[in-house]
């Protein structure tokens, strides 16, 4: 997998589809099987697909952070969250 997406976006992907495929069987009586979600994550893993994220030590710089609040402290409406004593 060289274009596109990365193993880490398709797990994600492959996760929201089994959740859906999960309610669609148990809470609308919808018969459906989520063994070909397994199916496709067994052949990326044997295809050597890396679908775990990696753990970053980076922190935003202080212009970062800079930015960050200037754009929150603007559109505080949207989330109603003071997100700078986080």
């Amino acid at each position: 997998m060289k274009a596109g997406a990365g193993g880490v976006i398709v797990s994600i992907d492959l996760s929201y589809l089994s959740t859906l495929l999960r309610y669609a069987r148990t809470r609308l009586k919808i018969p459906c099987s989520i063994d070909l979600i397994q199916s496709v994550r067994d052949n990326l893993k044997y295809m050597g697909v890396n679908m775990r994220s990696n753990v970053r030590e980076r922190r935003p710089t202080k212009k970062e952070q800079a930015k960050l609040f200037g754009y929150w402290d603007n559109n505080w409406l949207i989330s109603g969250i003071n997100l700078e004593g986080i």
